[in-house]
């Protein structure tokens, strides 16, 4: 049987996400520390990435078959980490909390790296489960 995402994981992920926004923003951590917006981002994109298997599931399913069809779903998957990225930053915009360009563009790369490091996590795991789910060709 192939593993699917479960929807357990992205809600405590969403959850945990939430939870340190709140107390980043009432403690001024993104200001305190420096490196804080980098984790939030890069926790963000690992978000946006689980979810997109989870909302997507026929990608998901298909993510081993091929190194075309695995190519293709990884596009498809940053392709939504970066769209869930750029509306994070209209919203940083319209709330005037948006930096300078080059701020942004570091935010759309954590956001990215993290999506990557998410989707990359869900396919070895999914390999792993395929492989292990195919029938042994031993004599």
């Amino acid at each position: 049987m192939v593993k699917t995402v479960k929807p357990i994981y992205i809600c405590f992920l969403f959850i945990f996400f939430v939870v340190l926004d709140v107390l980043a923003n009432i403690y001024d951590w993104f200001w305190i520390f420096g490196w804080f917006d980098v984790l939030m981002h890069f926790l963000g994109g690992a978000l946006a990435g689980a979810a997109f298997f989870w909302i997507f599931p026929r990608f998901f399913i298909t993510f081993n078959r091929s190194f075309t069809q695995f190519f293709i779903t990884f596009t498809l998957a940053m392709g939504f980490v970066a769209l869930v990225g750029v509306v994070w930053e209209f919203h940083e915009l319209v709330f005037d909390i948006q930096g300078s360009v080059a701020d942004t563009m570091e935010d759309l790369f954590n956001d990215f790296a993290g999506g990557a490091v998410a989707a990359l996590i869900i396919f070895f795991r999914q390999k792993k489960s395929f492989i292990a789910s195919q029938p042994s060709t031993d004599a």
